[in-house]
């Protein structure tokens, strides 16, 4: 069994390496997000952002200029029967 101390440097270093990682991921994510909108905006297609449940994400998406969005942001899901009207929708 090691005796060997941790010392705080070694920890704050760890840290700040996890957290380089996770900021590494999520630019790849922005960047891939960003190719797939210019993509459907190249072939005219209307873009539906889907899964959207942080304030955060709602200013990433309304920087995309996205047409729609959807997600626990702003409802959670419900009956199809309970979203006429909400929109104007009709039923049948």
């Amino acid at each position: 069994m090691s005796t060997e101390k941790i010392k705080p440097g070694e920890v704050i270093g760890s840290a700040l390496e996890i957290y380089r990682e996770q900021a590494s991921v999520l630019l790849s994510a922005a960047i891939a997000v960003f190719a797939i909108v210019a993509l459907a905006r190249s072939l005219g297609l209307e873009i539906i952002a889907e899964g959207v449940e942080t304030k955060e994400q709602l200013a990433f998406i309304n920087e995309l200029t996205c047409e729609r969005v959807q997600g626990y942001y702003f409802s959670r899901p419900i009956p199809a029967r309970e979203i006429v009207g909400l929109q104007g929708l009709r039923a049948g």
